[in-house]
């Protein structure tokens, strides 16, 4: 039990620290080694109450793009803190680049889109 805790959070410090870009980099050189790595289900410690990951999701323009993960976490409520930080720094960006005082071509938020989704980890 304690093997699996400790690569739980080994992989939520990564999680945590890593940039989307830099996840997407190294999944797609571990791809081109022809590896394979452990189930989830032999990191996660899976019980009824703990078989569930939230991802916060993020997309730059719901007219244009689909979402991107941009975190994995173990609860709900840290996705959601994730997610809320996200926005806030979006929102400093916006006002930089457009100031406080929008009008309706410049409202925050007005094409992008924020949410968490829950999702089963199966055996």
């Amino acid at each position: 039990m304690e093997y699996k805790t400790e690569i739980a959070q080994k992989l939520k410090k990564i999680l945590e620290t890593q940039t989307q870009e830099q996840i997407d980099e190294d999944w797609a050189a571990i791809i081109a080694l022809g590896l394979t790595g452990p189930k989830i289900s032999d990191i996660i410690e899976c019980s009824e109450e703990n078989n569930y990951v939230y991802s916060f999701k993020y997309n730059p323009c719901h007219y244009e793009s689909d979402s991107k993960t941009v975190s994995i976490h173990f609860s709900e409520k840290g996705a959601i803190e994730a997610m809320e930080k996200h926005k806030e720094e979006k929102l400093k960006e916006h006002i930089e680049i457009y100031g406080e005082d929008w009008n309706e071509y410049t409202r925050f938020g007005e094409y992008e889109c924020w949410f968490v989704e829950k999702t089963e980890i199966l055996n």
